[in-house]
């Protein structure tokens, strides 16, 4: 993968507030209009933690390049780890650092120097083990959210690695959950890319079933869930190569059609939201040309 140093990009309209980056609380920031980035995956996928740092993931070498929040290059983080198709990253509100990694099932929690610490959970499907695992973020309560894909469940772990709670059981009924695919969480509730059941729901921290988001089709494919300032929720549908904006209540705001740089309909599968800037940055496969 050629490396390349990433730069916030906003659209020249856009609103936009410069956040601290101690106390930085996306929920009471309302951003101006956005233009996406869509990268392709070969290009390594972008990820904030919600601190302001942002990362590249290489898949293909499985390697983590961090940056501060002005692009400056902190190096690898994990690198004391075997990786094995890292997917996401998160921080929490007191800084802690985690790293999920899809291949082996485990959450890694890192040092102040990137490095991980602790290695929570493995394969299975008891408590603090994981199934294929897909995403994962920080909560205003502190808590670590991850979408435990194949368990059908969004496990809640504490900064230690300790489990909390579980939220859902599997089904697909209106407060069951079939194959969550990305979660996100903001003004003390959790969206959850609730894909096997082609909806998003909204939930509240302790699991308790709000409502889905309006009918889109029988298309929609929801595979990635972020958040974007007080009134946003963004969603990616990766068989429709489309963005989705929704309100914090599940109202359509808009669907965008996704292109790559080559005009070519690009199929989403990362999603990720700068907290400092509204920049949005989304991974993609390539389709067929437009």
């Amino acid at each position: 993968m050629q490396r390349r140093t990433f730069l916030r990009l906003t659209a020249a309209t856009a609103i936009v507030p410069w956040v601290p980056l101690s106390g930085c609380d996306s929920d009471a920031i309302t951003y101006g209009p956005f233009e996406a980035e869509v990268r392709a995956r070969a290009e390594g996928l972008v990820l904030f933690d919600g601190s302001g740092r942002s990362y590249t993931i290489d898949l293909e070498a499985s390697e983590i390049l961090s940056n501060d929040a002005q692009g400056r290059s902190l190096g690898r983080i994990a690198e004391n780890a075997a990786l094995n198709a890292p997917t996401s990253v998160c921080a929490t509100r007191d800084g802690t650092r985690f790293v999920l990694d899809r291949g082996t099932g485990s959450v890694l929690r890192l040092d102040e120097n990137g490095r991980v610490d602790r290695l929570i959970g493995g394969a299975g499907d008891a408590p603090v083990t994981f199934a294929m695992p897909s995403d994962l973020d920080a909560g205003p309560d502190g808590l670590v959210y991850v979408a435990d894909t194949l368990n059908h469940r969004i496990q809640v772990l504490d900064v230690e690695g300790r489990p909390v709670r579980s939220l859902g059981a599997p089904g697909v009924g209106p407060d069951e959950l079939n194959a969550p695919r990305g979660v996100a969480c903001a003004r003390e509730r959790v969206y959850v890319a609730n894909s096997g059941n082609s909806r998003v729901d909204i939930l509240s921290l302790d699991g308790a079933h709000l409502g889905s988001f309006e009918d889109v089709g029988q298309r929609f494919n929801p595979t990635g869930v972020a958040t974007r300032g007080s009134g946003e929720v963004l969603v990616i549908s990766t068989n429709e190569c489309a963005l989705y904006v929704f309100d914090g209540d599940g109202a359509l705001v808009e669907r965008r059609a996704l292109q790559d740089a080559d005009g070519r309909s690009a199929h989403p599968i990362s999603i990720s939201v700068d907290p400092q800037s509204g920049a949005v940055v989304i991974g993609a496969l390539p389709g067929r040309a437009a």
